[in-house]
This record gives C-alpha cells, structure tokens and sequence, in this order.
C-alpha cells in the first residue's frame, strides 16, 4: 500500500493527511509491515519512548524482509506510526496498532514497489 503524507499544523496541533496512491503511480512512501503493541487489554500506556522504541526495532526487523537488504544498507529511510496514550487506554477502541512505512531519500517519488528490489 503506498501512500503521500502531508503534515499541517492546527490550532489542536499536527494533522496529518494521508492519501492513497496506487504503487505504479509516483508516491512518497509504502506501508510495509503492521502489527499490534503486545500488551494486556486493561494495560497502561508504557510511555512514548518505550512504545516508540518498540515500534521501531520491529519496523527494523520487518525491513530486510521487505526490501532483501538490511536497513543500515539500503537507500531507504523507515518511519512508523504507534498508539497515542489516549488511543492505548481508551477502553472503546484500546488502539495498539504499530504501522511501518519506507521512504526514498531525496525528492524524488518513487514509482513501483520497493519489496523485494534488494536497494
């Protein structure tokens, strides 16, 4: 799934907008890996950093699945989304979903998928 980020700020903070961009077509970055926060449902949020550091030693494993080259080798940058604290305690919807994405460097878009191009 590829996708283009804008980032805006508002009067409640950043906003971010996410638009769906067919893999063919020029596109800033690609969802790669998805997976859950392991945590019991009635647990406290850990924090940002630890939920954060969580997050991305994951999305750096997945990586070299994805792309066939180890993170620190390749030409891509990764970045990820985690659960807010109030997304994590809210008891309705109890968000842990951790979401990992690569980037070309540079401005460039990049056009088909990066999975498997070993770069």
């Amino acid at each position: 799934e590829c996708f283009n980020l804008r980032r805006t700020t508002s009067g409640s903070g950043i906003v971010d907008f996410v638009l769906r961009i067919p893999c063919d077509l020029g596109h800033q970055n690609e969802l790669f890996a998805e997976t859950t926060y392991p945590a019991e449902s009635d647990a406290r949020y850990p924090g940002e950093d630890e939920v954060g550091a969580w997050a991305l030693q994951y999305c750096y494993r997945s990586f070299e699945t994805f792309i066939g080259v180890p993170y620190e080798e390749s030409v891509f940058e990764v970045d990820y989304d985690s659960p807010t604290q109030e997304y994590f305690e809210d008891e309705a919807r109890s968000y842990r979903g951790v979401r990992c994405w690569v980037s070309s460097v540079g401005e460039d878009l990049a056009v088909g998928s990066a999975g498997g191009t070993n770069r």
